[in-house]
């Protein structure tokens, strides 16, 4: 089908956050809850129902995870949050030991069995890396996000590890706007679900300020007119190869 957006979320759709640094105080999140309810209350005003906070947690810290420290910086957080946005916990897991347990319902995404991890930013080998995923599918993992920053480019990172699996499917979360027009942004969506049989799912975000100012040199200014914009303008795009 044609990149882009639905005008209006499905009847019954919901909107989720599953990844953000909300718990003030906690890791290089908000710094207090002055910063965090407006936040919230931007998402509710969006339609956001669902908001996981995910403070960073290093996989060989697993077993001594602080779930009691943020237990009440979450209660005060829930108490103070606009009405219709509903608050879970979670981690954000550094994987950097191997063969880590994460069987603990406390380490997923609101006690459940998904678990938001990161692998390590750097001197892992793409060889490697594909390794991982095709174990991550055969142990029943069904998607796999990546982010895009500093490191290998999200579309063909994303080829890289669907060609190591059968049926896992590969998000970015986030390929940013600035990193490439719509057109281009569209053409890498589309050619990769015709050859992985509709296994790729694009995340488009704006990234933050310090990446977009400092790190890629563009000007980080209206990022919510930046997206519309951009949406709109994928939505017309002209592709002259098969659609998936």
């Amino acid at each position: 089908g044609r990149p882009g957006r639905p005008r209006a979320r499905a009847r019954g759709a919901r909107m989720i956050d599953i990844h953000t640094h909300l718990l003030p105080g906690v890791d290089d999140g908000s710094p207090s809850l002055d910063v965090s309810i407006p936040i919230l209350q931007r998402f509710a005003d969006e339609g956001v129902e669902v908001v996981v906070c995910t403070p960073h947690l290093e996989a060989g810290r697993v077993a001594r995870a602080p779930h009691d420290d943020y237990e009440a910086i979450f209660r005060e957080l829930t108490a103070r949050a606009p009405r219709g946005i509903t608050l879970l916990r979670g981690w954000e897991i550094m994987i950097d030991v191997p063969e880590v347990d994460l069987s603990d319902r406390r380490l997923g995404l609101g006690g459940s069995m998904a678990v938001l991890v990161e692998f390590p930013r750097m001197n892992v080998p793409a060889a490697a890396a594909r390794e991982t995923v095709a174990e991550l599918e055969e142990l029943g993992y069904p998607t796999v996000w990546l982010p895009e920053g500093v490191g290998r480019e999200p579309f063909v990172n994303s080829a890289m590890l669907l060609g190591a699996t059968k049926t896992m499917v590969v998000a970015t979360g986030i390929a940013s706007v600035w990193g490439r027009d719509a057109m281009t942004m569209a053409a890498g969506h589309l050619s990769l679900n015709e050859a992985f049989d509709g296994r790729f799912l694009l995340g488009l975000g704006v990234s933050h300020q310090p990446m977009v100012d400092y790190v890629r040199g563009h000007q980080y200014d209206k990022p919510l007119s930046k997206m519309r914009d951009y949406l709109d303008a994928m939505e017309k795009v002209i592709y002259m190869a098969p659609r998936p």
